[in-house]
């Protein structure tokens, strides 16, 4: 079964791409593996879900006001 991709460009700060960069290296992952990482790591985190719900009932809040 073969899995269809994407490319997906990003035009980061250099002080971004330094510092994710710098993970790749210390994690021996390329630069691309290692944004795929992050992008599943912040999809897939309780943390996400929580800002989520936050930023809904802000919205909420001042519908009501």
């Amino acid at each position: 079964m073969t899995h269809k991709k994407r490319r997906l460009g990003l035009s980061v700060p250099e002080s971004l791409y330094k510092k994710i960069s710098d993970r790749a290296a210390y994690h021996g992952k390329t630069l691309n593996a290692t944004c795929l990482d992050i992008f599943w790591e912040y999809f897939e985190s309780d943390g996400r879900k929580k800002r989520e719900e936050g930023k809904f009932n802000e919205q909420k809040e001042v519908k009501n006001n």
